[in-house]
């Protein structure tokens, strides 16, 4: 039997399912997404599979309606899951049924695919599209000195879209920042969100969200000033598609993101999922 997470008794099942599956220290975030009060009622979080009526696995799943272009699309971003060990021979068949009663303008992506579990999603008939690393380097015909960028962390101005309040108010990883940058001679505006991590003793960033990727690529150069001289970041990951083809100095990583869609994806902006590395901290 399979169950959407919408009731509180679903999220429950669904978090004493993935506190077993990653241990308590990953219980803050899990109870944070799942059981955070300010999740829309009837929100979809993810999927059960119930066997003999007991919860045995669950796919947490990021859902948003978006418009880019004059066309309406439904991203489904696939995040953790876990199915107990006797059970996991059904976690491609839940994966599966997901995809396929998934609307037809969904597009589906698995941004955290570990290497164990892509020839699953491989089958399913997923594909992959480039991760870029850009270090910091600063074009100065690229610099605006008109441009402002504010860390909002705990002080979301209350001029922000309520779109974009929702996101924000929902994130509460401490390793997530979340920026404004505002060019007031062309009354241009981003919001955007990155997550820190340390590799080899040194801090980069994971571009996990930007409201305007145009808006953000033309301020990117003030953008990884800020970043290098305030946080000490030295390089920023990002899927290479979109408005991020525009940027240079970068090259191919081994990181993977998958996406699998019926639509045609020339032009569509991909950094959408301001969740990807929610339980990554």
């Amino acid at each position: 039997m399979i169950e959407d997470i919408l009731s509180e008794k679903t999220k429950l099942e669904a978090f004493n399912l993935l506190k077993e599956g990653f241990g308590e220290n990953s219980e803050k975030q899990f109870k944070n997404f799942l059981l955070f009060t300010k999740n829309k009622p009837g929100k979809r979080l993810g999927v059960l599979y119930k066997y003999d009526g007991i919860a045995v696995g669950v796919v947490l799943l990021f859902e948003k309606d978006r418009i880019f272009e004059g066309k309406c699309y439904k991203f489904i971003n696939f995040s953790s899951w876990y199915f107990i060990k006797k059970y996991r021979i059904f976690a491609p068949i839940l994966i599966k049924k997901i995809i396929l009663e998934s609307p037809e303008n969904s597009i589906v992506t698995n941004f955290t695919s570990l290497r164990s579990t892509r020839p699953i999603f491989y089958k399913l008939g997923f594909s992959d599209f480039d991760v870029r690393f850009s270090p910091i380097s600063i074009n100065i015909l690229k610099y605006s000195l008109s441009s402002k960028i504010n860390l909002i962390n705990g002080n979301i101005p209350k001029s922000i879209p309520k779109n974009i309040n929702e996101i924000f108010s929902s994130i509460s990883s401490k390793n997530i920042y979340k920026f404004s940058v505002q060019n007031q001679l062309r009354s241009e505006e981003c919001f955007f969100c990155i997550y820190f991590f340390q590799k080899k003793g040194l801090r980069f960033g994971r571009i996990l969200y930007a409201s305007n990727p145009k808006v953000f690529v033309n301020n990117l150069s003030k953008i990884k000033l800020n970043l290098l001289i305030n946080y000490r970041c030295f390089g920023l990951l990002f899927p290479n598609f979109g408005a991020y083809k525009l940027i240079t100095f970068s090259f191919k990583t081994n990181a993977k993101y998958l996406f699998k869609s019926s639509q045609k994806l020339d032009n569509i902006d991909l950094l959408f999922s301001e969740f990807t590395e929610l339980f990554k901290s």
